[in-house]
């Protein structure tokens, strides 16, 4: 004889989205950036403003504006169910595929000058920092490095710092920081 029981999970009340501030949670989120504003719900995303622009299917709430509002980045799982980055400039919604990498890169965030993009991947097994020169496309690592093939049964390797815990990331003068498992991190960008 076969039993199946259900199980339902009371979830809070879903918070107003607060302009310039990205709304955590699944399955939706809202950004405000300027005159756009980024919507997502059940994984499909859209922006409106000057223009109404269709994301798409599969995109992670994790999207961020560059500094002046010309583009943003999203996270988006397209051929895959791990999400590469994705550029769309604004107004006219060109579409530009930033990662195209094994494992899943998320939590995009623009530099200050808007020239650079910091995002998380786990390329080599272990999420770790990566920084985009965006003018070149030229990828660097910045936390973990060298720490992939000393993974170790029963956690991470001495030295791993790391990625985000629920929140997405800042970059400031500092760097880019965040709150991870184990509190506050500031990770120095060359």
């Amino acid at each position: 004889m076969l039993i199946l029981l259900a199980c339902t999970t009371a979830l809070p009340p879903a918070a107003d989205p607060v302009p310039g501030e990205v709304m955590d949670g699944i399955p939706s989120a809202s950004l405000v950036g300027g005159d756009w504003h980024v919507e997502s719900d059940h994984g499909r995303a859209r922006l409106s403003g000057p223009a109404n622009i269709d994301l798409g299917a599969e995109v992670l709430p994790e999207f961020t504006f560059n500094p002046d509002r010309s583009a943003v980045v999203f996270p988006q799982g397209i051929d895959s169910p791990l999400a590469d980055l994705f550029l769309v400039s604004l107004p006219g919604g060109e579409r530009t595929r930033l990662t195209d990498w094994p494992g899943a890169e998320d939590r995009p965030v623009f530099s200050p000058d808007g020239q650079r993009l910091a995002f998380f991947a786990d390329k080599t097994g272990l999420a770790s920092l990566y920084v985009m020169d965006l003018s070149t496309g030229g990828i660097e690592q910045v936390s973990n490095v060298g720490l992939e093939h000393k993974r170790r049964m029963g956690g991470p390797p001495e030295g791993f710092v790391h990625p985000p815990f629920s929140s997405l990331p800042t970059w400031d003068a500092r760097g880019v920081s965040y709150t991870s498992v184990e509190g506050p991190v500031t990770v120095v960008v060359p």
